[in-house]
Order: structure tokens, then sequence, then C-alpha cells
């Protein structure tokens, strides 16, 4: 594996690397953590942490570069959020990191990925022409709230 995947725990880390940019490609207006405490252990949501919720710090020579979160729903792994710190951005971590989580899912989360799918708000092109690279494929634009849904089957 290229990079070292380690459950959240770095909230002040991650909390810095919310900038503007971010919050307006992501919506976490109220912050990572705020998101985190949101779903780790949501009953309404159906969402356990560590069971069918993970959010994972991502790094590579020892220094954190990304959080991502995701969740198994249905069948199907849901790529929530995936943040890379101000300075790692614009490198092809985005892409290399969504690859590894396909490719080593078993390993990071206990569950093998045959689909996955992620929503990401149509201004945010980074993040789709990260997700298209790995093999996502658009399905269908929700244009009431600005988001576009891309899905990934393994072959």
């Amino acid at each position: 594996m290229k990079f070292s995947w380690m459950d959240y725990a770095l909230e002040d880390t991650v909390e810095s690397w919310i900038d503007e940019e971010s919050k307006s490609l992501t919506g976490l207006s109220e912050g990572f953590h705020a998101f985190f405490d949101y779903w780790k252990d949501n009953e309404e949501q159906d969402s356990m942490y560590n069971e069918n919720f993970w959010c994972k710090i991502i790094s590579k020579d020892e220094q954190p570069l990304a959080v991502i979160a995701f969740g198994l729903w249905d069948d199907s792994i849901n790529i929530m959020e995936l943040i890379l710190m101000q300075c790692d951005r614009n490198k092809g971590y985005g892409p290399q990191i969504i690859q590894e989580l396909l490719d080593e899912s078993q390993w990071i989360c206990g569950y093998p990925i045959f689909r996955a799918n992620t929503s990401i708000l149509e201004h945010n092109i980074p993040a789709q022409k990260a997700f298209k690279k790995v093999g996502f494929k658009f399905q269908y634009a929700d244009e009431d709230l600005g988001i576009w849904h891309y899905t990934y089957i393994k072959q």
C-alpha cells in the first residue's frame, strides 16, 4: 500500500485543512468534526462508527495529507468526503487515495468494494475529475441541490 490509513483522531489538524475553498466545494460550513460527530453513531441514519461508517486519516511517509469518510449502506460504499491538506491538493493524491480504497477496502474497513457511490457539488470540478479518473461514472444531476451523483462498479 502506498498510504497509511488510521482512524480519525486528528480533529484540530483536519479542521485546519477546512479553508474557504474546501467549505465551498464540500458544504462543510460547520467544519469536519461536526460532520464526523453527526455521522459516527447516528441511529436515524443507521450509521455506527467502524461498523458501517468509517473516517480515516491518510498519511504518506508518516505525514497526514487527507481525511476520507465513507459508509456502507445497501451493499454499496458511499464516499461522503475526501479532503486534502491545502499544500497537497492538485498533486494527484485524490485519485490515488480513492483507488487504494477501492483496491484495499478489505484491509482498510473489512469489506470488499464491488460498488461505490459519491455525490459531488456541481462546481467541484477537481473532485469530479478525481472520481472519473478511477472509473466512477456520472449517473444523474440533482439540479435543485446542485449535486452530481457518480457510481463505480468493480469490473
